[in-house]
């Protein structure tokens, strides 16, 4: 199955980036999801999370899919990766 992805998507979803989360694609559905690292780490310890406002259970139930679903995400390159590779191809 092919799925189309929106280039210009990508690119913004990296420029937002903020450390300690993670932007990732799901290559099954073309959706692109930031979990951050708390998130992720609450959803491996299986800790209850009805008590958390809505977007945070929304944040909760992403970070669970990336878990239980891992092979089906592909994690998009940092803005620190991009501009390490850009100046190393400019300066190389």
């Amino acid at each position: 199955m092919n799925i189309q992805v929106n280039l210009k998507d990508i690119i913004e979803e990296m420029k937002i980036q903020f450390e300690e989360s993670r932007s990732l694609l799901n290559i099954k559905t073309g959706e692109l999801v930031v979990v951050t690292s708390e998130d992720l780490i609450s959803a491996e310890d299986d800790e209850p999370f009805d008590h958390l406002p809505d977007w945070q259970q929304v944040d909760r139930k992403i970070a669970i899919n990336v878990i239980e679903n891992f092979e089906d995400y592909k994690e998009l390159p940092t803005k620190y990766e991009i501009n390490d590779t850009i100046l190393w191809k400019t300066f190389a």
